[in-house]
């Protein structure tokens, strides 16, 4: 009843109300070091379990197949999307790369 009352009011305004966090279900598909770097980040993000795994993929392919250049986060809530893509990238072995968050105030 109280989620029906909160969509009403935020949709509106071009929001949902969605739940978050991990669950077994979320998670099955991925990697015991997958959900490991999911389970740190989760304090520090909005971004659902799925979203970050697709950070964590986009990082791997990056560093498999040699493509060279920064990371680079723009409205960063409290830096969990880009702490999964440094996990991902020392669990890969990688430690020079720049790393860049820009954090947008109103």
């Amino acid at each position: 009843m109280v989620k029906k009352i909160i969509r009403s009011l935020v949709r509106p305004l071009g929001y949902d109300l969605v739940e978050s966090g991990l669950d077994a279900k979320s998670l099955l598909d991925f990697s015991a070091s997958d959900k490991e770097i999911i389970r740190q980040v989760t304090p520090y993000t909005m971004t659902s379990p799925e979203r970050i795994h697709a950070v964590i993929e986009s990082v791997k392919y990056v560093a498999k197949n040699g493509i060279k250049g920064a990371f680079v986060e723009c409205g960063v809530f409290r830096g969990g999307s880009m702490m999964a893509t440094a996990l991902t990238l020392m669990a890969q072995g990688i430690k020079d790369r720049d790393l860049s968050l820009i954090h947008i105030s109103e």
